[in-house]
């Protein structure tokens, strides 16, 4: 008697068991590739709303860097004015103008910076977003060179509060009485005019350097949307 196996079941068993890996594993590639798909037109909305905020936030900069340097510019003369008028002998026996001038150009309007966008960049992966590196870099290079500023902003803060020379030249009491008739300097301010004279010049030095980081800041800042522009549909 014979006995008859059947090995054609087997075989299509196994090729049926191999189609449907193939297919689970079909499956399965496509459900990576469209949720990586997904995931990277996300990334791409947020890469376009943070260069979108980031080119709203330079222009604001610039926009009030501009204001800055020109009222920083004007301060500059006014210091000169004043060490001119404290070198001259009349200042002795008037120092009503030396009072006014010096009393103008102590302090200076700051610069407020809006950094909220390079800040949510810098926190954790955000920098990674944004796929032109070129773009990246200098946005990185412009927050740098407000960083400098305002590490030379705060050495004239301390200078600003440093106003030793300031009380002591001048009679305060005269001068608030009336402006109308001349004030001479106090007996310690003619002592101490030449050291006064000094202080100025180097306050002048120092509020220089701040405005040389500011403008540098500036250029820094008009790169930035120029390799913005160049990178990225931007008006």
């Amino acid at each position: 008697m014979e006995v008859h196996r059947h090995h054609g079941s087997h075989g299509s068993g196994w090729k049926a068991n191999l189609k449907e890996f193939f297919m689970l594993f079909l499956a399965v590639l496509c459900g990576f590739f469209a949720e990586m798909k997904v995931h990277s037109v996300v990334e791409h909305e947020y890469e376009e709303e943070y260069i979108s905020s980031i080119v709203e936030d330079i222009t604001s900069d610039i926009a009030q860097i501009n204001i800055l340097l020109s009222d920083y510019e004007s301060q500059v003369r006014q210091m000169d004015t004043l060490m001119d008028v404290l070198a001259s002998p009349e200042v002795l026996s008037d120092s009503r103008t030396a009072y006014r001038l010096w009393t103008d150009v102590q302090g200076f309007q700051d610069f407020s910076y809006d950094d909220r966008t390079i800040q949510q960049l810098k926190s954790g992966a955000g920098l990674r977003l944004i796929r032109k590196s070129v773009v990246a870099t200098a946005i990185m290079r412009y927050d740098q060179s407000i960083r400098k500023f305002q590490l030379q902003r705060n050495i004239m803060n301390t200078e600003v509060v440093n106003q030793r020379f300031y009380f002591n030249l001048f009679d305060f009491a005269a001068l608030r009485k009336s402006m109308e008739s001349a004030v001479p300097l106090t007996a310690s301010g003619k002592a101490f005019l030449n050291h006064a004279i000094g202080d100025r010049l180097f306050y002048k030095k120092s509020f220089l350097a701040m405005i040389d980081r500011l403008k540098e800041a500036y250029i820094q800042a008009h790169k930035t949307l120029e390799d913005i522009k160049k990178n990225y549909d931007i008006e």
